[in-house]
């Protein structure tokens, strides 16, 4: 105390005799993120969040935290050991201690917190933040690090209310925070459930309808097939290039997979062709479809070609009307072979056999 005297005499001789430029002569810590570094529920002027509170980690996940004050209040408020600890049980069960077995209906306000706790609707109004801050502002020279926590459910004119009355109340500066604005906040009273964004996935039935592409990029051949859902809609993508077995044909794949499983998943097919087409890699180069003369790799075509199929060419630039004589008939014999090549079902093509999914003719007669 009497060291913290001399210098506070040092600072106004200094100061008297080369004045004072942005300075405070007191001020007031951070108060949330002081309670947490002094392992406290609260400092006092900043209420706990919430009697359970779940804070969000860095890493992911989430830590529980409790507030541990509640069994010491309880006992202090004249209740005894057994009642006091059914009511904290209460609470770890309910994450509010309104109904609690025992507790008394008047000291309910003593557990009021910044949000509401579990089911309850109780919590501090915006104006106990206010009294408080003001209560301590006449011996803080500037102003106060503390947010006044404020529901989801909080209006436009609450807010420019709260405004006002810290002004009325003579505070140099407020601030605001309405719970769940911001898409990740630390301290939230939920616990973030896994599958609360999860869509789930649209399968396939298991016959499907389903037209196969052959296409030339500069006398390298392939085969894109897309099976759709029985609204129409595209839910598979398959490409085939090169040989079974290269490194390429393995990464064309893996990318259709990954594809026809965003797009079960519910992802926007738009956004898919928009992200992919114009893409640049070999092969590239012409083509021999008319509708899509040349193109700047395998991807800027699979997608152009998908473009044109089921979104009339309108992300591409390729707007052509899609003719029901271009899908060829889906028909086919009961006994049709499979395909020596690649195992697909075959469709009767006059007298022979033809494979849609490599092109593979047999069975001739």
């Amino acid at each position: 105390m009497v060291r913290s005297k001399e210098i506070w005499d040092e600072v106004i001789r200094s100061g008297s005799k080369s004045g004072f430029t942005i300075s405070q002569a007191t001020l007031q810590a951070p108060l949330g993120t002081i309670s947490f570094l002094m392992g406290m529920d609260s400092t006092g002027i900043e209420p706990f969040f919430s009697l359970i509170s779940y804070k969000s980690m860095v890493g992911g996940g989430f830590e529980k935290l409790i507030n541990e004050s509640v069994l010491e209040s309880l006992i202090n408020l004249g209740y005894s050991n057994n009642v006091a600890d059914n009511i904290y049980s209460y609470m770890l069960k309910n994450g509010s201690i309104e109904g609690a077995p025992g507790l008394i209906d008047g000291h309910l306000p003593i557990f009021d917190c910044a949000m509401p706790s579990g089911p309850s609707n109780r919590y501090l109004s915006p104006i106990a933040h206010l009294l408080m801050m003001s209560a301590i502002q006449p011996l803080i020279s500037c102003g106060i690090s503390k947010t006044v926590n404020m529901p989801n459910t909080v209006t436009i004119e609450e807010i420019q209310d709260t405004y006002s009355k810290a002004w009325d109340l003579g505070l140099k500066c407020v601030a605001l925070y309405r719970d769940g604005c911001k898409k990740s906040q630390p301290l939230t009273t939920k616990k973030k459930d896994e599958n609360q964004y999860k869509t789930p996935r649209r399968r396939l039935p298991e016959n499907r309808f389903g037209i196969t592409h052959q296409f030339d990029i500069s006398g390298n051949k392939g085969y894109i097939t897309t099976n759709t859902f029985d609204d129409g809609t595209l839910g598979e993508v398959y490409l085939r290039l090169g040989k079974s077995g290269s490194t390429i044909e393995g990464l064309i794949n893996g990318f259709t997979k990954l594809l026809s499983t965003s797009i079960q998943y519910g992802v926007p097919i738009d956004k898919l062709i928009r992200s992919f087409i114009n893409t640049k890699f070999e092969p590239n180069g012409f083509t021999k479809n008319s509708k899509i003369k040349t193109t700047s790799s395998i991807l800027d075509y699979l997608f152009k070609h998908i473009d044109i199929m089921y979104c009339n060419g309108e992300n591409s630039g390729l707007n052509f009307e899609i003719k029901r004589d271009d899908i060829p008939d889906q028909s086919f014999s009961i006994d049709a072979p499979s395909c020596s090549n690649c195992g697909s079902l075959t469709y009767r093509n006059g007298s022979c056999y033809l494979c849609r999914n490599c092109g593979t003719s047999g069975g001739c007669s």
